[in-house]
């Protein structure tokens, strides 16, 4: 029926532009599935320590970056992400716990299905070569 399915992986997040953070999301497809498992993993494998011993705290507890990077094979060329984590949030600074409660709102407004991306329907040229 003329249908395309592609698996994609979704990321909400807060982009600090010019200093102010900004919710977005960012669609990881195709050559940036393999960037998305990574940062996955960064996301899971954080870990904080506290007088009761380790635990996963929440995503939105570290700021972590995306680069895009250049590759390569034959003639072909395309960009692709590379996540690192930068650093851990420290909630006792003035400015780490003002981003943990705007990302955590954001968590919340997602999960109660609030913030839903906007999809695009491909324009129509009429016809099909």
């Amino acid at each position: 029926n003329g249908n395309y399915v592609e698996k994609t992986a979704y990321f909400y997040v807060l982009a600090l532009v010019d200093g102010e953070p900004r919710p977005a999301v960012i669609a990881m497809r195709s050559s940036n599935l393999t960037p998305a498992r990574e940062l996955n993993n960064l996301i899971k494998n954080l870990r904080f320590t506290d007088a009761e011993g380790s635990f996963n705290p929440a995503a939105y507890s570290a700021v972590y970056n995306l680069k895009t990077v250049g590759k390569t094979a034959g003639s072909k060329s395309w960009h692709v992400y590379k996540p690192s984590r930068v650093r851990n949030l420290d909630v006792s600074n003035k400015e780490d716990a003002g981003l943990y409660e705007i990302a955590q709102q954001l968590q919340q407004t997602v999960s109660k299905g609030a913030a839903v991306p906007k999809y695009e329907a491909p324009k129509n040229t009429g016809d099909i070569v």
